[in-house]
């Protein structure tokens, strides 16, 4: 009977890069990680993930053992002979990252709204969209026309939703294309990864695994039906990684579009500055007939654009979104660390073994950059949507320095079966599917549907103040009053509140969005309703619903609007109530 191991052993390909290790350095480094896997900590973080968030069902465990049973027959029957050819792992991985995620899109993002299809983002993504319809429209960058706030991150990605909105689609489908683009660049990164883990070493099979764990993480397909940027940064940060590596290792210059790449991150993400600069100081150690001063002005010089449309535009040298996110507050550093964990309980062991690669000289290079952006999270507190958005751009750059630590530290053999093992264990979207598909599907559709009703309840002029800043405003033509901030520079420069959440996003300044800018309407949850919207803090509503203007102003009508909403209708011709 054939057995797989002749194959595998043939597939293996090289062993990773060699290099002395400087065994005092090693051994406190390997004890380092030793005590991250054992730590109460991090045992805690993996025991209160979304994964044992409830008992797994038995059609899942019986799926499991289903999929166990079919891989030992495989390999006994000599198939696995062509299961383990990279090539074939790749192409799975391919098929099923597009499987997964068209059925994440096309069931929580698509819906019947008043008889006509709609297609919606989350709630950040439809922020960007809203800027865009705008610029579309010709009345500029701007989330309500006539204030210029930057309440975005991601210009380049919000330009390319206005490219779409200006071949004239109906707003209800706008973001279909969106969606479609994220599928795409999804499927562009696997690849990309496969050639980033093979360019620092790893051997065939392990790098094929590589991009599978990436591909399937729970992490890549979440993000790409959420119709943010996520996937674009990591899609970028691993073409221009792979590029970069493959130079490396030939000892040639800086490709051109490795830098093209580089620039694109700078302007895909505020944060992306990050990455962009590390591929810069990386191309520097490499010959360059262009010119390292070149090289830096093709990175540079979109960004210089930018930042002076910025300021001749918004008259600010930052987004506004930073200016809400930055600064020290209460439970930063704690956050940031939990942040950290929530990524280890992801994918710990391919994180500990691209941690490893501190102790292998040829991949510390790779480890720091890696370091670097575990650094910017915990200093930045972190980010309160599911998964690691803030580490999007080193996704790939994890899984692929894992495959090329672990064949560096053993055999090809050895180390497939280890990326195989980190590709299991960590939180796959297989075993995260009916969590994917159990979203905010209802949630989602019904604040499109409330947008719809919008237009026909609010007079021309009149102001809707909310703290959901997207749907709403997209899906309707009304004005709006950003409660959190993100599109209003005053509460964006308030001090966080403790006590409404651990995050530099928990802003409100009810005297700035009620007492001055007074909205016509304010939409939100009354605490005393039958639900709560997905996983937005229910205490921002508590706090608007208890706040005195509120209350003085703004309970005298209260209009049921859909599921637990109310429209609140304020008066503020009234004195306020003692």
């Amino acid at each position: 009977m054939p057995k797989a191991d002749t194959f595998v052993k043939e597939a293996g390909g090289l062993n990773g890069p060699s290099g002395a290790l400087e065994p005092a350095a090693s051994l406190l480094l390997l004890a380092g990680l030793g005590l991250l896997l054992a730590s109460g900590m991090a045992q805690r973080a993996w025991l209160e993930g979304a994964f044992f968030r409830r008992p797994p069902e038995y059609g899942e465990l019986a799926g499991l053992a289903g999929a166990v049973a079919l891989v030992w027959l495989a390999w006994r029957s000599g198939l696995a002979r062509w299961w383990l050819r990279p090539a074939f792992v790749l192409a799975g991985s391919l098929c099923a990252f597009g499987g997964l995620a068209l059925a994440v899109m096309l069931t929580q993002h698509v819906g019947l709204v008043n008889g006509r299809w709609h297609v919606w983002l989350e709630d950040d993504a439809m922020v960007s969209m809203q800027y865009a319809r705008h610029l579309a429209a010709g009345q500029g960058l701007v989330w309500t026309p006539g204030e210029r706030v930057e309440g975005f991150s991601d210009p380049l990605w919000t330009l390319g939703m206005a490219g779409m909105l200006a071949t004239g689609l109906p707003r209800a489908l706008a973001s279909a294309p969106v969606l479609l683009l994220n599928l795409l660049l999804g499927l562009a990164s696997l690849p990309a990864v496969l050639r980033l883990a093979r360019a620092l070493g790893a051997p065939p099979l392990a790098a094929a695994l590589a991009a599978a764990g990436f591909g399937l993480s729970y992490e890549l397909v979440w993000a790409a039906a959420s119709g943010m940027e996520s996937v674009a940064m990591a899609c970028l940060c691993a073409w221009a990684l792979a590029g970069l590596a493959e130079a490396r290792e030939e000892g040639g210059e800086t490709p051109f579009w490795v830098l093209g790449c580089a620039a694109g991150l700078a302007l895909l993400r505020f944060d992306g500055l990050l990455p962009a600069g590390l591929i810069l100081a990386l191309s520097w150690g490499l010959p360059s007939r262009r010119g390292r001063l070149f090289d830096a002005l093709v990175l540079l010089a979109p960004l210089a654009l930018w930042q002076a449309f910025r300021l001749a535009y918004y008259g600010a040298w930052v987004p506004n979104t930073v200016l809400m996110k930055s600064g020290d507050w209460p439970g930063r550093w704690q956050a940031g660390w939990f942040y950290l964990l929530r990524l280890d309980w992801e994918s710990r062991l391919a994180l500990l073994a691209a941690l490893s690669a501190l102790c292998l000289r040829p991949l510390r290079i790779w480890a720091l950059c890696l370091l670097a952006a575990l650094a910017y999270s915990l200093c930045t507190g972190g980010d309160f949507y599911p998964g690691t958005r803030y580490l999007a751009w080193a996704w790939p750059l994890l899984w692929a320095l894992a495959a090329a630590a672990l064949g560096a530290w053993t055999r090809p053999r050895v180390a497939a079966a280890g990326m195989a093992l980190a590709a299991l264990f960590s939180y796959q979207s297989l075993w995260a599917f009916p969590d994917l598909m159990q979203g905010g599907w209802a949630d989602a559709q019904q604040r499109v549907q409330i947008a719809e009703g919008l237009d026909a309840r609010v007079a021309p002029g009149e102001r809707v103040a909310s703290a959901w800043a997207g749907s709403f405003y997209f899906f309707s033509g009304v004005a709006g009053v950003d409660l959190l901030g993100k599109c209003d520079p005053v509460v964006a420069r308030s001090a966080p509140d403790p006590s409404l959440g651990p995050s530099a996003h928990d802003k409100l300044d009810l005297a700035r969005s009620l007492g001055d800018l007074k909205p016509a309407w304010v939409l939100l949850l009354p605490p005393q309703g039958p639900g709560t919207a997905g996983w937005l803090h229910t205490s921002y509503d508590r706090r608007i619903w208890e706040d005195p203007l509120f209350r003085a102003h703004c309970r005298g009508e209260v209009l049921a609007v859909g599921g637990p909403w109310a429209l609140c209708r304020c008066d503020w011709t009234e004195a306020p109530k003692r």
